[in-house]
């Protein structure tokens, strides 16, 4: 898991495509070849340790129905 600032700037926001109750989502493109893809902003509380956990074993799944998770961080602000 990449806990840097600097992994952000990898991308341009496009815009908001959605938002809940545990957070939201938003279209970027990433700088280095222009792709789009999507980042999923989620509460990371003591309240939902669940999440953390989501994210690894989604980390490690490969399957054509399933969206590939390319990676994930944790924020300043305690953001997913």
């Amino acid at each position: 898991m990449a806990s840097t600032p600097k992994a952000v700037e990898k991308y341009s926001k496009v815009k908001l495509l959605g938002k809940g109750s545990y957070g939201s989502a938003i279209l970027v493109e990433q700088a280095s070849d222009k792709t789009f893809a999507v980042i999923k902003k989620i509460d990371f509380t003591e309240e939902h340790p669940e999440v953390m956990k989501e994210a690894l074993l989604l980390k490690q799944m490969s399957h054509p129905n399933i969206i590939k998770l390319k990676e994930f961080y944790l924020t300043k602000k305690k953001k997913l």
